[in-house]
């Protein structure tokens, strides 16, 4: 500053708001307004000149949608305390060979009369199963399973789980409902996509995902889909039983 003369400062204040945009023609005008609403700011932009557009050859896109999925990430350990529902080689409905039509067949209301009836685990390939099957070719690599099972208090369920054992992916339903799904990538049925091969072996405990939306007094139908990863896999397998925490 010059002597004799007071110095000069420039003060910025930043605090908390919004900033209104309008274009209207060649012009852009900005209203700054704070928390209380009230104009902080105005100032306006006018184009110059003539603006020739580019178009872009690879513009940005967002990710594709990707609905959510009951994929279950990581098994978790079973309640300490528990009731089981569906036994360790309880016999259960089964189709194999075949694809039923669409998912009517996961529902209580189905009619599996024409279904084999055997006990859990299920597989074809060198797996240890009680029901085994030969792999035909050019049959689909897949099993279908349904059992039902008695719960007296529904709205009381606090948590229900599968206790399993499979190659490579399942999807599990809970009367017509899906509950769970691991390793297939999308859709189900003939139309399952993107299944992964399970690596290791063992019975792994899943939560089964809002049943208590789906689950009513006296008999439910507890209904799993199996899928081998490829038409050129050899083992399939699925040893199912199921829990309720008590």
């Amino acid at each position: 500053s010059r002597k004799g003369t007071l110095p000069i400062f420039k003060k910025i204040v930043l605090e908390y708001g919004s900033v209104l945009v309008d274009v209207y023609e060649d012009t852009l005008t900005a209203t700054m307004i704070n928390h209380a609403g009230k104009t902080r700011d105005l100032f306006s932009i006018v184009k110059r000149g003539s603006v020739q557009s580019t178009r872009l050859a690879l513009p940005w896109q967002p990710p594709d949608y990707v609905k959510a999925t009951n994929e279950l990430r990581t098994p978790a350990a079973p309640p300490v305390d528990y009731k089981v529902l569906i036994a360790k080689n309880s016999d259960w409905q089964y189709l194999v060979g075949d694809h039923p039509q669409g998912l009517a067949w996961t529902s209580p209301e189905f009619d599996a009369s024409e279904w084999k009836v055997g006990p859990a685990g299920f597989g074809f390939g060198d797996v240890e199963s009680r029901t085994q099957f030969a792999r035909a070719r050019g049959k689909p690599g897949s099993i279908y399973l349904r059992k039902e099972f008695t719960i007296d208090q529904a709205d009381q369920v606090t948590e229900l789980g599968l206790m399993i054992n499979y190659a490579d992916a399942f999807i599990a339903y809970i009367n017509g409902r899906e509950v769970a799904r691991q390793g297939v990538g999308r859709s189900s049925g003939r139309k399952a996509q993107k299944i992964k091969t399970r690596e290791d072996r063992g019975y792994v405990y899943f939560p089964l995902k809002d049943t208590h939306k789906h689950l009513r007094d006296g008999v439910n139908t507890l209904a799993i889909e199996a899928h081998a990863a490829s038409a050129h896999s050899i083992d399939l397998m699925i040893d199912p039983s199921l829990l309720l925490e008590d």
